[in-house]
């Protein structure tokens, strides 16, 4: 965090601490809500998505306690069978995955992708029905971009309509095809990945500021934080993360600062931010 993103962001310390305070103890109440039987996953989604909301404006003050929310997030999501938690675990702290989770994910995803039940992951993986959605597809794609057995994976990826899908995906609605072809270059890990990730994520930046450029002009909602947008955008951090995990965080850091340097201070604010929490996590 530095005082420029708050001038940027023309929010105050005080607010974006209130508003992180506020959402995590939301998504307490409702994990406690949630703890009888019939309430139980409504519970655990509307935590998750509270610890979502406090992750992404700790964001803006405080690295450490920002991944912390974020991973406590990414544990019920994955729980429940949504690679949005998969990949976030992948990216911010890839130990907490749970023994065997990439194995089940990897045979469920090829299942998915193949459009049939394959005779090698027949017995070993059902479709987990979050699954069935292409953009929790795009997240899983991503979390196991990664894994040194990911060409199990690429062939079916190479071959997918989600190459060319427009269907809108996170905070920004980015099109799929932006975040499948991050997920083929992490996977391809050539020369050239790391420039075609940071090209993405900057144009994730830019729709990023035109977004929050658009929330600022209702200046009631946004001094107020009600504004309908994330003031810390969690895919652009967590797929820089990713990227410094496979390209390496020095290199990561010189691709996006070097594109921030050109950038107006807005745009900047999540190609800093998502340096910074790539540093804290690979450090």
């Amino acid at each position: 965090m530095s005082a420029a993103h708050l001038d940027a962001l023309q929010l105050s310390a005080d607010r974006i601490g209130t508003m992180t305070d506020f959402y995590e103890s939301y998504a307490n109440l409702a994990r406690r809500r949630g703890e009888t039987d019939s309430g139980r996953q409504a519970g655990l989604i509307e935590a998750a998505s509270a610890l979502r909301s406090a992750g992404q404006w700790a964001m803006i003050l405080d690295s450490a306690r920002a991944v912390e929310l974020l991973i406590r997030s990414a544990r019920i999501w994955d729980q429940l069978g949504h690679g949005f938690g998969t990949y976030l675990l992948a990216a911010l702290r890839p130990r907490d995955l749970r023994p065997g989770t990439r194995t089940l994910r990897r045979d469920q995803l090829i299942r998915v992708l193949a459009g049939r039940p394959l005779p090698d992951a027949e017995n070993s993986a059902t479709t987990s029905s979050p699954l069935l959605h292409p953009q929790q597809q795009a997240y899983l794609l991503l979390a196991l971009a990664g894994d040194q057995d990911s060409a199990a994976i690429r062939e079916y990826a190479q071959g997918s309509a989600h190459r060319l899908g427009v269907v809108p995906i996170g905070a920004l609605g980015m099109p799929l095809r932006i975040y499948w072809d991050v997920a083929l270059h992490l996977m391809a890990g050539d020369d050239t990945g790391l420039e075609v990730v940071a090209r993405h994520l900057d144009a994730m930046a830019a729709s990023y500021a035109t977004a929050i450029n658009s929330a600022m002009a209702n200046e009631y909602l946004w001094f107020n934080a009600a504004s309908p947008v994330e003031v810390g955008d969690v895919d652009i951090v967590a797929i820089a993360a990713l990227a410094a995990r496979r390209f390496g965080t020095t290199s990561l850091r010189a691709a996006l600062l070097d594109r921030a340097g050109r950038e107006d201070p807005l745009t900047r604010v999540p190609l800093e931010l998502a340096v910074e929490v790539a540093e804290y996590v690979t450090g």
